[in-house]
């Protein structure tokens, strides 16, 4: 059986095939367009079952066209607010001679409860002597809400350009992710041994004076370690750190054990293989929502140009690839 393509529950969204909108709300129901099983890079079985498209084919058709019908709701409601599926309608494209349309079905059917759990769903299912694109099944969904959606009751939403935002914190670091930053190891020396964390969030706030700033979650246990330096050093950490980066980040263990590191008079640590050493003092340190917005002043820095930074982008660590 080949799954399919997912993320969670949906797929990447594929452009509609004409002058109609994927999903809309009206009162607590999401009515989902018509989808097939192309995806953003295959167009899916083309062609009729029981002819040039065989049962196991149409099958896994059907898997995705379902995936698909998910993936178009929770763009619009986001998925904390898609309740059970209420209806599923499929057409099929089918040989004179084909009969076990329901069979076919029954993937898309196993596809909905798994995601969505449920005591069942009203269904059904016909032939037909040809779809959009050729494709071997379309299917078609209304599901019920849990909760209301801004901008719904038949109305469309208050910006269409915009999928509906989500608050919930996977939903925002995968969101804030996509935006890529260089990534900085934050240490100070304290009680005779280093002290550290990663951070992503370095930014370039002046130059007269010199200040950068860095975000510190209100719950870090570490950061009020570090900030008892009379300095603090920041490296700009290089493709080669992918490791001491983990490492920097996480909750248990030695976090310097493959790191070396040079310590200035005044406590600040400074990480070997780095593209940029900064040492710093701290200006300015503002609590807003869950974070804190720490300003540093720098008092003295060393570059190194032969240095590529690392990058965090998509909730991935990536060497910065230059082309000619």
């Amino acid at each position: 059986m080949t799954q399919p393509e997912s993320k969670e529950l949906g797929v990447p969204g594929t452009t509609p095939l004409g002058a109609y909108v994927p999903a809309v709300t009206i009162g607590s129901m999401v009515f989902v367009s018509g989808h097939t099983g192309r995806t953003a890079t295959s167009p899916g079985a083309r062609g009729e079952v029981g002819a040039d498209v065989t049962f196991r084919q149409a099958q896994d058709s059907a898997r995705q066209a379902a995936a698909n019908v998910l993936a178009a709701a929770e763009r619009l409601v986001g998925r904390h607010r898609l309740g059970s599926l209420i209806q599923m309608r499929g057409y099929l494209r089918a040989a004179r001679d084909f009969t076990d349309h329901s069979a076919v079905m029954d993937a898309a059917s196993e596809i909905m409860t798994d995601a969505l759990g449920g005591d069942g769903h009203a269904r059904a299912i016909v032939g037909v002597a040809s779809l959009p694109g050729g494709a071997v099944i379309e299917i078609e969904a209304v599901f019920g809400l849990t909760e209301p959606v801004p901008g719904g009751g038949g109305e469309p939403p208050p910006n269409p350009l915009f999928s509906v935002f989500s608050t919930e914190r996977d939903d925002l670091r995968r969101t804030f992710s996509m935006f890529p930053s260089g990534v900085a190891g934050v240490c100070s020396w304290i009680e005779g041994a280093p002290a550290g964390m990663a951070v992503s969030s370095f930014t370039c706030v002046s130059l007269e004076p010199p200040l950068v700033s860095i975000c510190v979650d209100n719950t870090s246990t570490t950061w009020p370690r570090v900030a008892r330096s009379a300095r603090i050093g920041v490296s700009i950490l290089s493709s080669q750190h992918e490791q001491l980066c983990r490492m920097l980040a996480s909750r248990t263990g030695d976090r310097f054990s493959s790191a070396s590191w040079s310590v200035t008079d005044d406590g600040a640590v400074l990480l070997h293989g780095s593209a940029l050493w900064l040492e710093c003092e701290i200006r300015n340190e503002i609590s807003v929502g869950d974070h804190s917005i720490v300003v540093l002043e720098v008092c003295n820095s060393r570059l190194f140009a032969e240095a590529s930074p690392l990058i965090f982008h998509h909730s991935r660590l990536r060497p910065l690839t230059v082309t000619q």
